[in-house]
């Protein structure tokens, strides 16, 4: 995977053994799926395992030429893979399959900014994300911004904001995440990807994730920093329009 000091990192791929033979090989200590952990690790290490883990999931999925469907193998220590058949002998590297992610907000002349919420009912209250999808052929990222909103919840966005990206192995996207604004707050859930959705203020969002009534995403998770980011920009505007 690359250097740390003086040092290789390596990574292998196990999980085609039986959970009794990983125990045997390391004593005490158990196996999670990184998405269910990535939150309890350092920046740099969930980093490095999202890396591996894309790496390996990688590596197994291409076995075979798209091509010819003659065997690969492995090249450049794990990063690319040839085909073994010597007249097809077609390279192989990753792909990343790109996706948007996007708070859509209003900001109307009088009155507190309101950003949309993907919103799911638990039995505690709701669990709320952002809109996603994934980028299409031919597409540049903004035209998936108005399409991916479009088919979701019907609203025609403006002023899309790139904010920042976040690498997804799981098992190879990008999510690069994005804020856009409308014109009002009329909006209809696609009733697919999307089952209900409610415009929420900075102060709500404080408010009822403290009371454990609203529970966002992941802390790690691009779609929480994209909310956390939006609460913390428009809290100050709140308190001046009242």
């Amino acid at each position: 995977l690359g250097c740390e000091g003086h040092s290789e990192i390596l990574c292998t791929d196990l999980s085609h053994l039986e959970d009794g033979i990983l125990g045997h090989f390391t004593g005490k200590g158990s196996f999670y799926d990184l998405r269910e952990i990535a939150h309890r690790l350092s920046r740099k290490d969930a980093a490095v395992l999202a890396y591996a883990k894309g790496l390996a999931e990688w590596n197994a999925g291409n076995a075979f030429c798209g091509t010819c469907g003659h065997s690969t193998r492995s090249l450049e220590r794990g990063h690319s893979r040839i085909c073994a058949n010597a007249s097809c002998a077609r390279i192989i590297y990753p792909r990343i399959d790109p996706a948007v992610i996007v708070l859509i907000e209003y900001r109307p002349e009088n009155g507190e900014p309101l950003c949309l919420l993907n919103r799911v009912k638990t039995s505690d209250g709701y669990r709320c994300s952002t809109f996603a999808g994934f980028v299409e052929v031919g597409e540049s990222l903004e035209n998936a911004v108005v399409r991916e909103m479009k088919e979701e919840v019907d609203v025609d966005v403006k002023h899309i904001t790139y904010v920042a990206s976040q690498p997804w192995p799981f098992p190879s996207s990008v999510m690069i995440g994005f804020t856009a604004e409308v014109k009002t707050t009329a909006f209809c859930v696609d009733n697919e990807e999307i089952k209900d959705a409610a415009w929420y203020s900075a102060k709500e969002i404080r408010e009822l994730a403290a009371s454990g009534q609203l529970v966002l995403s992941k802390s790690d998770s691009i779609a929480r920093s994209l909310i956390e980011h939006w609460v913390e920009n428009n809290e100050c505007v709140e308190s001046k329009v009242r």
